[in-house]
């Protein structure tokens, strides 16, 4: 299989031969795409580089199916693990201990901090107890840009080109 970073490597040659090729091949994006073929192993290796990325973005998937996976799991055995630390919480306080020192570790039972309860609605506490947070509304910057307008310490970048592939030819 070709190295589809030769792509990168002999870009201007192929750049040169593409140019002539098209002004052989004139509309025919066909003629223009098997010449080029022909001459070149330029379509073996951008169709190498197009199985990498579709094999990339498909392990990216799989990949982060299995963080939200584990992630759940992981969550299962925190859940566990505080449920019997509330199941010896609670044995110890009922036996009024302490501490109990086991072969596994050393258990002692601490006053624990308070923690705060509720939820209400912040609009209904004073501003001392509330934090507002000021972000910039980038949409909002975007859209004034695009209109020709400032907006100081903001401007657009140069549109970076995105490659789309969709389907594929079956072989």
């Amino acid at each position: 299989m070709t190295d589809f970073r030769e792509l990168t490597n002999v870009a201007p040659q192929i750049i040169e031969l593409a140019t002539a090729i098209k002004e052989l091949a004139g509309e025919d994006n066909q003629t223009f795409v098997d010449t080029l073929e022909g001459e070149s192993t330029v379509i073996g290796t951008a169709r190498a580089a197009v199985r990498y990325i579709q094999a990339n973005e498909a392990l990216e998937e799989a990949a982060k199916a299995l963080a939200a996976r584990y992630l759940a799991r992981a969550k299962t055995f925190s859940d566990r693990a505080d449920r019997a630390r509330d199941a010896l919480s609670n044995f110890m306080s009922e036996i009024a201990a302490k501490s109990l020192v086991l072969p596994e570790g050393t258990v002692t039972l601490a006053v624990g901090q308070p923690t705060l309860v509720g939820d209400p609605d912040p609009a209904t506490l004073p501003d001392d107890l509330v934090r507002i947070t000021r972000a910039a509304d980038k949409t909002k910057i975007k859209a004034l840009l695009a209109n020709n307008e400032t907006v100081e310490g903001y401007s657009l970048s140069n549109a970076r080109p995105r490659l789309q592939i969709r389907g594929g030819r079956s072989e």
